[in-house]
């Protein structure tokens, strides 16, 4: 029995058959760029954005360092967000690009694909964010990456100032009630008649509040609180003008919480630096004749190789059985 090893069998193969196969990768190789012809043409378009170091434009003024990776990646999430997938679709119009029929159960699942496979979003090596599209139009694919450079800083500013705009409604309620509180005990302290005169404690109270005036720390009701010290101080009344304060002092802190969240809102909010916007390229990016030229002629070889390897090694392994 004639055994061939392995080395032996392919060169055999190869020398006996290598008009054959040589013939076959090339057809293979023709037919892939004839079909390369019927493949929908895809262009290629990119932009670059930093992100800030803060969302606070004071911060970002007094100290403009690019982004680092926490703040790229979190950049990242945002361009992938929800609101962003929205405004491209509502924008461009992509479920009739797409060509997708609303009324069948997966057409989410095919848009989310198509969407993945034509989007996409990566940190570069310079902790910026890569922002690319592939689509059937270049003038489309730059405008998409341009939309989107241009929409992150709504998405960001959304984002930050749902959370702000929530807080001030806390406090303007807080606020609101707080005052409401400090009034009705001013008003109690106003409407006492009166019945003693003046007694030491009052007039050292008159005398505490007349000097904070005379040094500009005027307070919300000292001339009321000042004239009931000096009509009606007794120990009831102490007492309330007592409460009147510590309510005013947490009415106070309040106001000034809201002041500094108005103060936050009026300010202007800090962009994302725009490194690199997306100009149409009328090259396509896919599909390449080339690539797909050796993939053909790859495929054609290999593939005719084995055929002819595995032909022999049965017709081999055919007239051992018989020689048996």
């Amino acid at each position: 029995m004639n055994k061939k090893f392995p080395q032996t069998l392919l060169v055999t193969v190869l020398i006996n058959n290598r008009k054959k196969i040589v013939f076959i990768s090339i057809l293979c190789s023709t037919i892939a760029v004839g079909i390369t012809f019927f493949i929908p043409k895809k262009y290629y378009a990119e932009g670059i954005v930093y992100p800030t170091n803060s969302n606070s434009i004071k911060e970002v003024v007094n100290n403009s360092v690019f982004g680092h990776e926490y703040q790229t990646d979190r950049l990242i999430q945002l361009f992938e967000s929800q609101q962003m997938k929205q405004k491209l679709l509502k924008k461009f119009n992509l479920i009739d690009y797409y060509g997708l029929d609303t009324n069948r159960k997966d057409w989410r699942f095919n848009l989310n694909k198509r969407y993945a496979n034509d989007i996409s979003f990566r940190r570069s090596k310079y902790m910026a964010v890569k922002v690319s599209v592939n689509s059937s139009s270049p003038t489309m694919s730059a405008n998409m990456v341009n939309c989107m450079l241009s929409y992150i800083d709504t998405i960001r500013k959304d984002i930050l100032f749902g959370n702000i705009y929530a807080l001030k409604d806390n406090l303007t309620s807080k606020v609101t009630t707080r005052q409401q509180v400090v009034d009705s005990l001013l008003g109690l302290i106003s409407g006492e008649k009166r019945i003693v005169e003046p007694n030491l404690l009052g007039k050292k109270l008159v005398s505490k509040l007349e000097e904070n005036r005379r040094k500009g720390d005027v307070s919300y009701g000292n001339d009321i609180i000042i004239k009931a010290a000096k009509n009606n101080y007794t120990l009831q009344n102490a007492k309330t003008i007592n409460e009147y304060y510590t309510q005013l002092s947490v009415f106070s802190n309040l106001k000034k919480d809201l002041i500094g969240i108005n103060e936050k809102i009026s300010m202007p909010f800090p962009k994302v630096y725009i490194i690199s916007s997306a100009i149409p390229d009328f090259k396509k990016s896919s599909p390449s004749f080339f690539l797909n030229a050796i993939i053909g002629l790859l495929l054609g070889l290999f593939g005719s190789i084995t055929y002819f390897i595995l032909s022999s090694s049965l017709k081999e392994i055919s007239k051992e059985l018989n020689d048996d």
